[in-house]
């Protein structure tokens, strides 16, 4: 997919509220490939993992997400501030 669509970001995405464990590590792979950068200072293929918690709150951070997300709500919330994929 890298080399077909360089720059584009790979979105996977569930509406189960977790990923397991075998998810987890097969996804870890692709996002660390995805992280080198292209010779425009943009990355390779940013990826996007979404879970049931966070389609319905697109463009906000609310109380909800934060009770949901736990321990590591804070850094969630750091995709809220700006917005945008490539601040991860």
């Amino acid at each position: 997919m890298a080399k077909l669509f360089p720059g584009a970001v790979l979105c996977f995405a569930t509406f189960r509220e977790a990923l397991n464990a075998v998810e987890i590590k097969g996804l870890a792979r692709i996002v660390l490939r995805g992280r080198k950068s292209l010779r425009t200072g943009k990355l390779l293929n940013p990826v996007l993992i979404l879970t049931g918690k966070e389609p319905l709150s697109q463009f906000r951070w609310d109380r909800q997400l934060h009770e949901a997300f736990g321990d590591k709500a804070k850094y969630a919330e750091m995709f809220y501030m700006r917005r945008d994929i490539e601040a991860m």
